[in-house]
């Protein structure tokens, strides 16, 4: 989502287990989104206790250009994928 990294994209980011109605990324794309990433991203410990993604730096947008020389907006976040050195890879 281009709105998250455009608000916290080059920042170091803590992502709770689930949503909560203060946190940044509720207030950037709504509790239901923030809610499924927030579980998409959650881990479960070795207690069995749910944990959320903690010292994290969103990506900035990037922009590229295709092959055909068109012009781009490359969101790369934790959205798309579970870790941002994934996400940067998948617009090399």
């Amino acid at each position: 989502m281009m709105q998250i990294a455009q608000v916290r994209g080059g920042t170091l980011v803590a992502i709770p287990p689930q949503a909560e109605p203060d946190h940044w990324l509720t207030e950037c794309v709504g509790f239901d989104i923030a809610d499924r990433i927030c579980k998409g991203l959650a881990i479960v410990d070795a207690d069995d206790r749910k944990k959320g993604v903690t010292g994290e730096v969103l990506p900035l947008v990037t922009v590229r250009r295709t092959r055909s020389g068109e012009v781009k907006d490359s969101p790369v976040t934790l959205l798309e994928q579970r870790n941002s050195r994934a996400a940067t890879r998948r617009y090399e």
